[in-house]
């Protein structure tokens, strides 16, 4: 499922309510390029994508974003450093996210809430 990054499966965990991964984001991953020139960091958005990615292949199957809150990026993700994501189920159409720097920094963090109408989440 992670083309772009490896999972680092000895950081692995999952439980009911909370999944941990040690992530490893390419230097050769297509959305390095141009983001920014001489300068690769990994975009917000690439990070949204993974954490929506994530909660589809270990919680739900396919699911919709209905709003994002308390969104913040705040250290910068480079390529070929790892990174540990950690995805919180606050209940079920919300989720917590933190993705931090391999010295614990906070890199970004926020919250998903999932549009239940029409699907079985609800």
């Amino acid at each position: 499922m992670c083309v772009q990054c490896s999972i680092i499966s000895e950081n692995f965990v999952k439980t009911a309510d909370k999944l941990e991964l040690t992530l490893l984001f390419h230097e050769s991953a297509i959305f390095f390029r141009g983001h920014f020139e001489n300068f690769p960091v990994l975009p917000g958005v690439v990070q949204l994508h993974y954490v929506v990615r994530f909660i589809e292949e270990y919680f739900y199957g396919n699911i919709s974003v209905k709003s994002l809150g308390k969104v913040k990026f705040l250290k910068m993700i480079f390529p070929g450093r790892q990174v540990f994501l950690k995805l919180i189920k606050n209940d079920k159409t919300r989720f917590s996210f933190l993705f931090e720097a391999e010295n614990r920094e906070t890199c970004s963090s926020g919250e998903i809430l999932l549009d239940c109408a029409d699907h079985e989440i609800c």
